[in-house]
């Protein structure tokens, strides 16, 4: 789910409980606000710790999902997403890290998208043969 603020508040997330929520996943992906910012997340971490924290106080527990590696992360980076989770293990009942990988084949298409579809052309037919490969296994 995403970080909204309502879940920030308390009566909001009692009401959640009282409905029959007994968990929420969240996608809070990182404990760097420069990182989030720099990936377009749209989330705000005091806004996170907030709403881990009401739904903790309502009775409704936490999966959380961090990514780590993704292009912006520093070693830096990665160690205040380590401190984050550490600051509110207490309201993180379900945790799910992450490396943030793309696979080679997927550079290739995003760098080097093919200018031709000329078979006789080794670069495409390169292209074509990764793209294909690539397929097959994650059919």
């Amino acid at each position: 789910m995403y970080v909204k603020k309502i879940l920030a508040d308390d009566d909001f997330c009692l009401a959640l409980k009282k409905s029959g929520c007994v968990m929420l996943k969240l996608g809070i992906e990182s404990g760097d606000q420069e990182v989030l910012d720099q990936l377009n997340k749209g989330i705000d971490l005091p806004t996170a710790s907030a709403v881990l924290k009401s739904l903790k106080r309502a009775g409704i527990a936490t999966y959380v999902y961090l990514l780590f590696g993704t292009p912006p992360e520093s070693k830096e980076n990665a160690i205040k997403t380590l401190d984050f989770a550490i600051e509110h293990r207490d309201c993180i009942d379900f945790l799910n890290l992450a490396i943030f990988n793309l696979p080679y084949v997927m550079k290739v298409l995003f760098l080097y998208p093919p200018t031709c579809h000329d078979a006789n052309n080794v670069e495409c037919v390169g292209y074509s043969i990764q793209l294909t490969s690539f397929i097959s296994l994650h059919s």
